[in-house]
């Protein structure tokens, strides 16, 4: 049943998402912090991905995301408001292509999970006022995701899907 496996995937991530494998379970690399002046989570000189060019997956997110935030039944629903979704039509949810977005996106991304993974591109989805980011950092099978408000300033939802 698909609501069960997401509900269990969604605790996964919940419970392990400052871990990787590719640390081996150690907590992954966090921004170096610094004493004074402003902090970028983007190194000088570092050239920002663009957008996921892997447009198969992107796909599969986009009709996954449209399927979760369009869903009426009662356990949908919960799970929805759970994680603080929107509920929308499957076509309201838009794979984004705008370089500058995606850029903002992943660093935003990186600096709520902790992580370095700037020269990987993001899957990033427009939900309504909201935006889903993905990247795979390494795993196999699942890619974190992370709801953001409209401003990427705040994660509102962590989910491994």
């Amino acid at each position: 049943m698909p609501g069960r496996s997401w509900l269990f995937a969604v605790a996964t991530f919940a419970c392990g998402c400052g871990q990787t494998p590719v640390t081996g379970g150690a907590p992954a690399r966090p921004y170096p912090q610094e004493t004074s002046g402003s902090h970028s989570p983007i190194p000088t000189g570092v050239q920002m991905p663009s957008c996921s060019t892997d447009t198969a997956i992107a796909r599969i997110y986009r009709d996954g995301y449209g399927s979760m935030v369009s869903r009426t039944d009662e356990q949908s629903v919960a799970q929805r408001v759970a994680l603080k979704l929107p509920t929308l039509l499957p076509n309201e949810v838009v794979l984004v292509t705008d370089r500058s977005v995606c850029s903002t996106a992943s660093a935003a991304f990186d600096k709520e999970l902790g992580v370095s993974a700037s020269s990987e591109a993001p899957i990033v989805l427009k939900l309504g006022t909201q935006w889903a980011v993905v990247k795979h950092l390494g795993f196999q099978h699942v890619r974190p995701n992370v709801i953001f408000d409209s401003t990427f300033t705040t994660a509102v939802a962590r989910i491994w899907y």
